[in-house]
């Protein structure tokens, strides 16, 4: 999408939705962990600031700064003006409402972040994202078995979700039912394509083997020589594999490095 919406650029540099939307596409890569986030949100700032240079009043490129603000310059005073700023530009627009929801939910105010769900459904009453972040919303809230009716909901809606399974391997992680968590975070690495089946073999044997720990620090392996390779991985995700694993120490190591990086 990146692609795309720059060459719409080039075909049209005034083209402000053109920016946003650019914006939009690097600040989804950076919170997913595809780019390094010094490499990907000072891009969506730029290309937010670019898109409200021809249209100040362009919903979208305030929602898309504002989320800059939020999730990697931990400005968020400004975030929240931002995002307000958006949803009163465009009442209608989704996706601000859903990265405000995010920035609420964090800073815990559950009344209203359910309000702005509650609204993007509304106005999208088939959206997969919406149905995904019910789930989220319901795991926070340690509702684990309404966010695994949600997640399901999510996959029978897009069975090639990776990020639905992924989120079910973790409720079913702290519900302790390992061989859920095993089955689910193996279908979500599967779907995100990033290991061989060599390594997803290697995986799949070190649980089969050892169990559901192993299964993560076989992983943690080869994301660690990914990186060696220059090739990004999110430290979020490892620390997270590490805590999983029962590895505290390991796991508070890479939450540092994750928050060295404002990893999101």
């Amino acid at each position: 999408s990146v692609q795309h919406f720059q060459q719409a650029i080039a075909l049209d540099p005034k083209f402000a939705l053109a920016h946003a939307s650019l914006a939009d596409a690097y600040n989804t890569i950076g919170y997913w962990g595809y780019l390094p986030p010094k490499d990907a949100f000072p891009e969506a700032k730029r290309a937010a600031q670019m898109a409200l240079n021809i249209d100040p009043d362009l919903a979208e490129a305030h929602g898309a700064l504002g989320y800059v603000e939020f999730q990697y310059e931990w400005n968020f005073t400004e975030a929240e003006m931002e995002f307000k700023e958006a949803i009163r530009l465009n009442p209608n627009s989704v996706s601000a409402r859903l990265r405000f929801l995010e920035y609420l939910f964090d800073f815990q105010r559950a009344q209203e972040a359910h309000e702005q769900l509650e609204r993007a459904r509304e106005l999208d009453p088939l959206s997969i994202q919406i149905a995904y972040d019910y789930a989220a919303v319901s795991w926070f809230e340690r509702d684990f078995d309404r966010a695994i009716e949600q997640l399901q909901k999510t996959i029978s809606m897009d069975p090639n979700n990776a990020l639905a399974y992924d989120l079910l391997a973790a409720i079913f992680y702290q519900k302790k039912m390992p061989a859920q968590a095993f089955t689910a975070h193996d279908k979500a690495n599967s779907l995100e394509g990033v290991f061989s089946d060599a390594e997803m073999a290697e995986m799949r044997n070190a649980y089969e083997t050892a169990g559901l720990s192993a299964y993560f620090r076989k992983e943690n392996e080869l994301r660690q020589k990914r990186l060696a390779e220059g090739k990004y991985q999110s430290p979020l995700n490892i620390a997270l594999n590490y805590a999983f694993a029962g590895d505290d120490s390991e796991a508070l190591d890479w939450l540092e490095r994750a928050v060295d990086e404002h990893t999101p």
